[in-house]
């Protein structure tokens, strides 16, 4: 009598168990789809392209033009290609912004310009100054990999201030939509 109901209770098992692991296999996929989506939209999720040569690029726009920046959390500043710098439309740096003309980077003086908008998903942030640099190396490198040439760098400077998250495992990078909000450290990091 006993082995007449075992199949049965094997076979609800089986049900229950898999009508666990659907849940669970839905709940993460929802949770992969939108990882920083919350109620009040203080984060955003941009997604990565990983270059065969290992770097993680992210779509932009600067100044209402589409580019491609490598994500350099190495770099302190963000870095336009000189080549890129008519179609984007950059500006000088007025005498009045405090800021010099032209800075230093790996031993050799480029010019400081302003990126007077540059927007990342949903958040844009106003007169970042950048540098000007001769990426044609990393540019021609890109080509003979066959890979999209990028633009750019997005440095440090821009995600200390928009308290930025890196996740590598997803190649996603999470800004804060309200970085002058201040927030739960811990809270941030779980996002």
């Amino acid at each position: 009598m006993a082995s007449a109901k075992s199949p049965a209770r094997i076979r609800l098992f089986g049900v229950v168990f898999s009508a666990l692991s659907l849940l669970a296999v839905a709940a993460s996929a929802a949770q992969r789809s939108s990882p920083a989506t919350r109620a009040d939209s203080r984060y955003e999720a941009l997604p990565l392209v990983r270059s065969h040569q290992n770097h993680l690029l992210v779509r932009v726009f600067i100044n209402e033009k589409p580019a491609l920046l490598i994500v350099d959390t190495g770099s302190p500043g963000t870095v336009i290609a000189t080549k890129r710098c008519r179609f984007v439309g950059v500006g000088n740096v007025t005498p009045d912004s405090k800021l010099p003309s032209r800075v230093q980077v790996n031993g050799s003086y480029n010019k400081l310009v302003m990126l007077h908008a540059l927007r990342l998903g949903g958040l844009n942030v106003a007169d970042v100054p950048a540098v000007a640099v001769d990426l044609n190396g990393a540019r021609r490198s890109a080509a003979m990999m066959h890979e999209v040439e990028a633009d750019g760098i997005l440095g440090a400077d821009v995600l200390f201030a928009t308290k930025a998250v890196l996740d590598c495992q997803r190649q996603l990078l999470v800004l804060n939509m309200q970085p002058e909000l201040p927030g739960n450290r811990s809270e941030e990091r779980r996002v």
